[in-house]
């Protein structure tokens, strides 16, 4: 059986100490598109919990990670490989086995770039010494079977950096960016994260080298960054923490968006929205996506409407449009909010933008059958909500999948892919296609 641990988890917590007050709205129509199971995990060495979402790969294959191998509970990195023709199924491809902690543990998420090399972090290991979490490389080799592996580094806790969560930025020069969930303050202290960049060796053999761009301090600035930088011109960088700021929600706060940017003087953060609770949301989480006007979008798994009980709210989207005057602030636009039940609860796995300006995203709980749920929303005129439609709603058991939490991808001609974190015939995850 599938567990439910990482990323989600953290947004769940954070979601769970936070109560408040929203407002009402009206249910959009909705209606299904083909949706087919490609891949169900059948467990154990094929690994469990594919929590990340996939990756394009090339010709037709899907790059992903699992939080557990069913062994070890060390986590895999897979590729499938597309059908062969006619009456073929997909096929998963191990690359990588996380065979004991020393070498870390629960991947969560991976980058590839053009070079066909990937790179990952791991939430948790890295040796007895350190253990608070890896930074990896795979590199393809002339045998389609075999990946060269390679720690690139292991953070150690207190002022490093503790428990590395989410995609790797990488830029043109090869440096790597991410964030921390924990770590920053001094030793014995958890702290409240930091980002971090990797520069590669100068030599083949030498040591990546760790800077750390920003240690979160909860107030104002944020804590408990969450998800992957995004890149925000040619010295920035954007990202959330779910937690922190000056919100009033809880002792942690509402959370924050904010932005990195590297000077002469080195690297500065600027929080460039502070999240309130209640109808303005709360516990941003994921990844942020922008459009090409520089506008980013994300959500909150958390505030907006009360849910179904009355108890709770069941998050919002949201957009942020930049300033118009140099200082001035960013303006938030509340695009969606979440009734929960039916409608979707938690939507905790980011967003994704195509090329009509339509956003796809998913709730990890919630739905007809309360398993989660694949939504689109399409732009509406200003000042009014976006229009939402319900993709698929998740029921488990073989043949579907439960609880989606990664970023979806969309490739060219509107096919939707992802992962769902248990469901399938063995309840330990699926990948799935929703063709539009």
């Amino acid at each position: 059986m599938g567990h439910l641990h990482g990323r989600g988890t953290i947004a769940q917590l954070a979601r769970g100490i936070i109560l408040s007050i929203g407002m009402a709205m009206a249910v959009s129509a909705q209606a299904e598109p083909d949706f087919s199971t490609i891949y169900e995990f059948p467990g154990g060495a094929h690994g469990i919990n594919p929590e990340a979402g996939v990756i394009f790969g090339p010709d037709g294959s899907l790059f992903g990670t699992t939080d557990s191998d069913g062994i070890a509970y060390g986590g895999v990195v897979f590729q499938l490989l597309p059908p062969q023709g006619a009456g073929h199924s997909w096929v998963e491809r191990i690359l990588k086995r996380f065979p004991d902690l020393a070498q870390g543990g629960l991947p969560l998420g991976i980058t590839r770039t053009s070079a066909g090399v990937l790179y990952g972090v791991t939430l948790d290991g890295g040796g007895t010494a350190n253990g608070r979490g890896t930074a990896f490389s795979l590199t393809p080799t002339a045998d389609p079977t075999i990946w060269k592996f390679a720690t690139l580094y292991r953070f150690a806790g207190s002022y490093d950096g503790s428990s590395p969560s989410g995609s790797l930025l990488v830029d043109s020069t090869g440096v790597l960016s991410g964030t921390t969930i924990l770590g920053g303050a001094g030793p014995g202290l958890d702290g409240y994260g930091t980002a971090f960049s990797l520069t590669p060796p100068q030599t083949p053999t030498g040591p990546w080298t760790e800077t750390i761009l920003h240690i979160f301090t909860s107030s104002p600035d944020g804590a408990t960054p969450d998800g992957t930088l995004l890149a925000s011109g040619p010295s920035a960088s954007v990202g959330v923490t779910t937690t922190g700021g000056t919100g009033i929600c809880s002792d942690l706060g509402c959370g924050t968006v904010f932005r990195l940017i590297r000077s002469k003087d080195g690297w500065t953060e600027r929080v460039i929205y502070q999240f309130e609770g209640g109808a303005d949301g709360s516990v941003p989480v994921g990844r942020l996506i922008a459009d090409a006007t520089g506008s980013l979008y994300g959500v909150t798994a958390d505030g907006g409407l009360p849910g179904a009980n009355g108890e709770y709210e069941t998050g919002t989207v949201f957009r942020l449009d930049q300033p118009s005057a140099l200082g001035a602030p960013w303006t938030k636009t509340i695009l969606y909010e979440f009734q929960g039940v039916e409608d979707g609860e938690l939507p905790d796995g980011g967003l994704t933008l195509d090329a009509h300006g339509t956003l796809y995203g998913t709730t990890e709980f919630g739905g007809a059958l309360y398993r989660g749920t694949v939504f689109a929303l399409t732009p509406a005129a200003p000042g009014q909500l976006w229009t939402k439609t319900i993709l698929h709603n998740f029921g488990g058991g073989q043949g579907d999948g439960a609880n989606p939490t990664g970023p979806l991808k969309v490739n060219a001609d509107g096919t939707i892919f992802g992962t769902t974190l248990s469901g399938g015939a063995a309840d330990d995850g699926t990948v799935y296609r929703i063709k539009q």
